[in-house]
């Protein structure tokens, strides 16, 4: 948190597969939502799924908002990622809007109000003492910033939320990904290669 306030924080930008975001994220919040019997939906309708973007900072807001909305909604709810891709007016980049909504237990608009400052939490959080620091959304929002996007979020007391991100992210031409790709495919080869010589040699 402090390196953040300072303004020191960098970005830095790598190849990222949209889908492999998905994936890495539903692999942590499947069982999570198993757990308390909530449907956790995914629909991505995106034309350029291969982008160069600061991938540790976009999985951190996602993280952070996902989270909150398992937290949040009840046992038997359900919690929607849309992800989808806008026009840019830059040549060669794209924006990409994730909406996650929930329908958890809501926020009030006073506390909309001043959701991203550090160390806030909704009243109606703490009386039902639900764990957390109030530092989530805070961090978020200075990601979001960094990363040059936006946020926005609209909620209503007992029904439900809806988080807005809206990201620019530089289109990654044909050969970059391809060479990630040959890179990934390589790799698993190999760690395959390394299991079976490692259970052949335990057989012996």
């Amino acid at each position: 948190m402090a390196r953040i306030e300072s303004g020191r924080m960098e970005l830095d930008e790598n190849y990222c597969w949209i889908e492999d975001v998905r994936k890495s994220l539903f692999a942590v919040f499947d069982e999570k939502a198993r757990k308390k019997n909530i449907a956790l939906h995914y629909t991505m309708n995106v034309e350029h799924e291969h982008v160069l973007t600061d991938v540790t900072k976009v999985k951190e807001i996602l993280v952070n908002i996902l989270s909150n909305s398992i937290k949040y909604t009840p046992v038997g709810g359900s919690v929607m990622v849309d992800v989808d891709e806008l026009s840019c007016d830059e040549s060669g980049y794209m924006i990409e809007r994730i909406r996650v909504s929930d329908t958890g237990i809501g926020m009030s608009q006073d506390y909309l109000k001043k959701i991203f400052e550090a160390f806030t939490r909704e009243k109606n959080t703490t009386k039902s003492k639900i764990a957390g620091t109030g530092l989530g959304m805070s961090i978020v929002k200075k990601y979001v910033d960094l990363l040059g996007g936006t946020i926005n979020v609209e909620s209503e007391l007992g029904k439900g939320s809806t988080f807005t991100v809206t990201l620019k992210h530089r289109i990654a031409d044909e050969s970059y990904y391809e060479k990630n790709i040959w890179e990934s495919l390589e790799q698993e080869v190999k760690s395959s290669k390394a299991g079976i010589s490692f259970w052949q040699r335990t057989m012996i």
